[in-house]
This record gives C-alpha cells, sequence and structure tokens, in this order.
C-alpha cells in the first residue's frame, strides 16, 4: 500500500484499520479550488477497524458547495454524527488520511479513548459557534482528541504571514541600506571631486 509521511505518523489510503480517537484530515475544495483540510474525530469502529461514525463540526458545508462568507461571519449550531455512505462523501476515502492516531490498545489507551468519548458526547449536545480563525472544523477535532483546541491550517497561514512581513521589513532595509551607501558614495565622490576643482584653481592662481 501506499504510504504518506504526516507530521504524527505514518498514514495510509484504507478502508480498515482506524481506531478510536484518530483525527480524519480530507483536502476541501470550492469551485475547484483548494481551500483547507477538513477534520473530524473516528468514534466508532468495528472489529477490523472499519469507521462506522465520525464526529465533525461543520455548519453551512453540505460536502460539495460551501458557503464561505457564513464560516468567517460565524454560524451557531451542534457537531453532527457522520455514519454509512455520509462519511466516505464527506471523507472521501481516497483523499481522507490520519492526521493524528488514536490512543493504542492497553489499559492507558482505554482511559484516553473513554476521555475522547466523554468530551464528544458532551459537545453533541451543545451549540458552538463556527469561528473560522478560532473555532472551526480542526479545532473542534483536535479538541476532542487532546483537550485542547488548534487548527493546523491557521497556524500555517499565521506563519506565512509573519515571514511574509519578515520579509517585507527585510526588503526595506535592505532598500534603506542600499539608499545610504550609495549616498555615501556620491557623497563622497562629490567631495573627492571639489577637492580636484579645488587643487586644479589654486594650481592656475600659481601660474
Amino acid at each position: 500500500k501506499k504510504k504518506r509521511l504526516m507530521e504524527s505518523g505514518v498514514t495510509t489510503p484504507q478502508t480498515r484499520g482506524y481506531r478510536v480517537g484518530d483525527v480524519l484530515f480530507v483536502g476541501r475544495t470550492v469551485r475547484d479550488v483548494a481551500l483547507y483540510h477538513h477534520a473530524g474525530i473516528v468514534v466508532e469502529v468495528d472489529e477490523e477497524g472499519h469507521i462506522l461514525c465520525v464526529v465533525d463540526f461543520d455548519p453551512g458545508f453540505d460536502g460539495q458547495n460551501g458557503i464561505p462568507y457564513q464560516a468567517v461571519t460565524g454560524i451557531s449550531d451542534k457537531p453532527r454524527e457522520l455514519r454509512g455512505d455520509e462519511i466516505d462523501k464527506i471523507f472521501v476515502p481516497k483523499d481522507r488520511f490520519v492526521q493524528h492516531r488514536g490512543p493504542p490498545d492497553g489499559e492507558e489507551g482505554e482511559n484516553a479513548r473513554q476521555e475522547i468519548l466523554r468530551r464528544v458526547q458532551q459537545a453533541l449536545t451543545n451549540d458552538r459557534v463556527y469561528c473560522l480563525q478560532s473555532s472551526n472544523c480542526q479545532h473542534f477535532a483536535h479538541e476532542m482528541r487532546f483537550g485542547y483546541a488548534f487548527s493546523k491550517d491557521i497556524d500555517n497561514s499565521r506563519q506565512s504571514a509573519v515571514e511574509g512581513v519578515g520579509i517585507a521589513l527585510a526588503g526595506i532595509v535592505l532598500g534603506a541600506v542600499v539608499a545610504v551607501v550609495n549616498y555615501v558614495r556620491r557623497t563622497n565622490s562629490d567631495y573627492q571631486t571639489g577637492v580636484k576643482k579645488q587643487e586644479a584653481n589654486e594650481s592656475i592662481n600659481k601660474l
């Protein structure tokens, strides 16, 4: 099977072998433009690891056509449970991957899984306000998995913005340095020309 190295380990395009607590990512496009990764958390699997239920937070998006302005301005809604064909519609098997693995087998892993399911069950009963910057689908899935919210795509976009500002500032500083150097050279050249003219005039006056 083809494997890809992700930030949290090796992932494989697959239909089984999933764990409760896996954070699923899938690329999402609007009008054929790649925008971001949609995320959800696996909360139920069968004995072979086939996904039986995924919970995500995705108000204003039907899996095909998004409403971007609503995502920015904010929508209040509950997370949703996806089962059966709904899972493959939203998290297309050939495009999805596990961004973060769920807890491993064993007593410690079981305790972690129960804590994840407790957080998910509580989240399903409460409305949440969707906010692109601070409460999007990735924030939700990571909060359910780890107990705190973060968004890989938002963090990357902020880092890119910081780097862009840094490059712009470096360009401004470099431009200023070049201007100063040119000014010094020009001033020095004018000074040397003035000295030569003065020496020439003095030589003429001596004649």
